[in-house]
C-alpha cells in the first residue's frame, strides 16, 4: 500500500513538473512570438523609410555663375540663381572676338533646348562666319539689373545693356538692346548642373550714337 502511494505521488511530482516546465516554454514561446512580431514591425518600418528617403527629391546645390550661389530644394531654383543663369549665358553668348567665337557658341549650344537650338544654328553658323572672315568682335555690357518674372511656360529674364560690334579696331555698330531670355526648369546633369535649359531669346534694340 505504501509502495503504490509513493508511486502514485513520485507520478504526481513529475506530472506537476512537465506541467511547469511546458507552461514556463509556452512563455516562452509567447515572448518570443512577441520579440519575432515587434522585430517584424521594426524591420517593416525600417524599409519604408529607406524607400521613402530614396524617393524623396533630395535639395541641389546650384552654381549658376562665378558669383552666385544657391541652395534650394529641386524645381525651387532662387531668383538670384535665375539671374546669374540668364546673365552669365547672355554675356558669354555676346561677348567674343575672332579667335573666340567658337568656343562661345559651343558653350552656349550645351543650355539651350533642342527646338531652339535647331532654329537658331544657321545664324550661329552665319555669324561664326562672319566674324572669323571680317575680323568681327561683339561687346556687351549691363545698364540696369536684369529682371525676372514666371508664367506657365517657365522662367523668363530680360536684361538690358549696350551691345557694341567693331570690326578690327573701328566700332561699327552700337545699340540700346533689350534681351529676353525665356528658361525652362529641367533635371541638372553633370553637363548641365544648373537646371535651366533657353527655350528662345527676343532681342529689341534702339540705335545709340558712336562716340
Amino acid at each position: 500500500m505504501d509502495q503504490s502511494a509513493e508511486q502514485s505521488k513520485a507520478i504526481q511530482t513529475k506530472k506537476s513538473q512537465f506541467l511547469s516546465f511546458f507552461g514556463d516554454l509556452t512563455k516562452v514561446n509567447t515572448s518570443l512570438s512577441i520579440i519575432s512580431a515587434f522585430l517584424c514591425m521594426v524591420c517593416i518600418v525600417l524599409v519604408l523609410s529607406l524607400v521613402r528617403y530614396a524617393l524623396t527629391p533630395k535639395p541641389i546645390y546650384y552654381i549658376p555663375g562665378a558669383s552666385n550661389a544657391g541652395y534650394s530644394n529641386p524645381n525651387e531654383i532662387p531668383k538670384g540663381s535665375v539671374i546669374g543663369f540668364a546673365s552669365s549665358w547672355i554675356l558669354s553668348l555676346l561677348n567674343f572676338t575672332p579667335a573666340t567665337i567658337d568656343s562661345v557658341h559651343e558653350r552656349a549650344k550645351k543650355f539651350m533646348d533642342p527646338k531652339f537650338l535647331s532654329r537658331v544654328r544657321y545664324i550661329l553658323d552665319k555669324e561664326k562666319d562672319e566674324a572669323t572672315k571680317s575680323s568681327i568682335s561683339s561687346v556687351f555690357t549691363l545698364m540696369e539689373d536684369p529682371v525676372v518674372t514666371e508664367n506657365d511656360l517657365g522662367l523668363i529674364v530680360t536684361l538690358k545693356g549696350e551691345h557694341a560690334l567693331y570690326m578690327a579696331q573701328s566700332n561699327i555698330k552700337l545699340t540700346e538692346t533689350k534681351y529676353t531670355v525665356f528658361l525652362r526648369k529641367v533635371p541638372p546633369t553633370d553637363i548641365n548642373p544648373y537646371g535651366l535649359i533657353v527655350t528662345n531669346v527676343e532681342q529689341e534694340e534702339k540705335p545709340k550714337e558712336m562716340k
